[in-house]
């Protein structure tokens, strides 16, 4: 599995987060669906499933690793 640092540096133009750093930042507020959108990360790619998709549960998240996250 690749470090934070690793994925971070081949998404160039993206912020990443650990799975547990995010969900701090959406309960403080700090960032919103208004902010941007993002993808979880299965610690290899980047997957297909989007962090606002509704239909996911916690289960189906909890063990990606990270956030990729991009800014509007």
């Amino acid at each position: 599995m690749k470090t934070l640092k690793q994925v971070q540096a081949e998404e160039k133009y993206a912020d990443v987060f650990t799975l547990e750093e995010f969900c701090k930042l959406l309960d403080d507020g700090s960032i919103t669906s208004y902010d941007g959108w993002g993808y979880f990360h299965d610690g290899e790619k980047r997957t297909k499933y989007e962090v606002y998709d509704d239909t996911l549960t916690w289960d189906d998240v909890k063990n990606f690793p990270y956030v990729v996250w991009v800014n509007k």
